[in-house]
């Protein structure tokens, strides 16, 4: 095959892996100080774990037990806390695991049929996608869940008839789920296409992915259920009020909500509400929200109060409330949503569909756009123009592997399944794109193997020409 890169060297090959290494770290120590708008809350949760408290306001007397975040990152922040290390360790830890999922992912792409072409190809078009390099010294939980869904891609290249690969699995998926809970249902699409694909022990395996998947939920059901008398294996909020904004952000571009989060919603390059309505349209967000908010004060406690006054002092913290209040505004957010969403179907629907492509696509903010310099636009343009041709190169990729490549489709359905469903997961919330984040790399192994492999001998040929044998190691 032409290779005018010499994409198949190996000397190019080791240059690539370098390089990106010295990008990541490079990249690391320039934006050491950019720690991301979630880190007070975050950090706030691992100071209050290493206290014997899980809560944002373990310093209050009584403290409140969180009611809004799923503990594994906050676990691996106070692990990593624990040791003294302090922000720069968790930045380390960080790029060294965004490191290490790039490693597992090559030997991903290597299983998957990729020659060394393939691999040097992934490298090549990881460098330029800073959305991964931003969350590598910022504190989020993405860089973690790029690690675990590198980890659990290589993991099903293992699955055949021992026991040791499903348990692996459901393990995986409960770290998973402890840092981001939407990925609740992907373990058991997975055992389904672990089933359908009718290897031997197939279904014992899916059996044994759900199994222990489930029992990994259970510590923190149990937890819920002693200090807020719900067995509930996901947090008691953010559901039904990121539901709610993500509804209203298409309506009231601009406008900024200060009841729950403090979320703005986005000035987007397509508007879904005409613009001569915008101020009564914002008027009747914030008259619902009066409505919630006095329906919710005889849910209010001494400790909510308590929790006011102290967040009056550190507005960078959440407010989480005491849990009759949490479920019942939970309750109130997720019954305006369906009316809502009943009285502007059009609407729903429309915006809804272009949440389902916004959030592979990073956006341009049209009032951000208006006001910046040339700089500034460049800034806005440059991850909206690499992340749209990652999203439609994947898409091709996806057309072409399916295509050519018959005997990879059983392997290959692991990665469609994420991508798939970490895209329609998120359609009913706020449109951000870091939700995918998890995922994306994945888009790069398709694009790679598509871009580098032709089909096998047995498969035949639709491009004319020899096919290319495999390249060593």
């Amino acid at each position: 095959m032409c290779d005018p890169l010499q994409l198949g060297r190996p000397r190019t090959f080791r240059l690539l892996l370098w390089l990106h290494v010295a990008v990541v770290l490079l990249f690391c120590y320039v934006q050491r100080d950019d720690l991301g708008s979630d880190h007070p809350g975050y950090l706030a949760l691992a100071e209050g774990i290493l206290h014997g408290e899980y809560s944002m306001w373990w310093d209050l007397a009584p403290p409140i037990p969180d009611t809004m975040r799923s503990p594994g990152y906050p676990l691996f922040l106070a692990a990593i806390l624990a040791t003294g290390g302090g922000i720069p360790l968790i930045q380390f830890t960080q790029a060294a695991l965004y490191l290490a999922s790039v490693a597992i992912l090559l030997r991903c792409v290597k299983d998957l049929g990729g020659d060394r072409r393939a691999r040097s190809l992934f490298l090549l078009l990881l460098l330029p996608s800073i959305q991964f390099l931003y969350y590598a010294p910022t504190v989020f939980p993405e860089i973690p869940m790029v690690f675990l869904i590198a980890l659990i891609m290589r993991t099903t290249t293992a699955l055949d008839h021992r026991w040791w690969p499903p348990v692996l699995l459901g393990l995986l998926f409960g770290l998973g789920f402890a840092i981001r809970p939407v990925v609740l249902f992907l373990p058991f699409l997975w055992a389904g296409i672990i089933v359908l694909r009718r290897t031997p022990g197939s279904l014992r395996q899916a059996l044994l992915l759900c199994a222990t998947f489930l029992v990994s939920t259970v510590p923190y059901g149990l937890w819920n259920h002693r200090n807020h008398g719900v067995f509930s294996i996901t947090p008691l909020e953010g559901g039904a009020g990121v539901m709610h904004m993500g509804w209203w952000s298409g309506m009231i571009p601009g406008h900024c909500e200060h009841w729950y989060w403090n979320n703005c919603a986005a000035v987007e390059l397509i508007r879904f509400a005409p613009a001569d309505g915008a101020h009564a349209r914002s008027a009747a967000f914030e008259e619902q929200w009066r409505t919630i908010d006095a329906a919710l004060r005889p849910w209010m406690t001494r400790t909510d109060s308590t929790m006011l006054g102290a967040w009056a002092d550190r507005r960078s913290v959440f407010r989480t409330y005491s849990t009759g209040y949490t479920l019942e505004r939970e309750r109130l957010l997720k019954q305006a949503v369906m009316e809502e969403a009943a009285d502007h179907p059009l609407y729903t629907l429309a915006y809804k569909a272009y949440s389902a492509l916004r959030l592979w696509v990073t956006g341009i903010q049209l009032d951000q756009w208006q006001r910046a310099g040339l700089s500034g636009r460049l800034k806005q343009l440059y991850p909206f123009v690499l992340t749209l041709a990652t999203f439609i190169l994947g898409c091709w990729a996806s057309v072409r592997l399916w295509r050519t490549h018959r005997s990879s489709r059983s392997r290959l359905v692991f990665i469609w399944s994420a991508l798939i469903y970490f895209g329609a997961i998120h359609i009913p919330f706020v449109i951000q794109s870091r939700y995918t984040i998890p995922v994306r790399m994945l888009l790069l192994v398709l694009i790679a193997l598509a871009l580098a492999r032709r089909p096998a001998p047995e498969e035949g040929r639709t491009e004319g020409g020899p096919v290319n044998s495999p390249e060593g190691a």
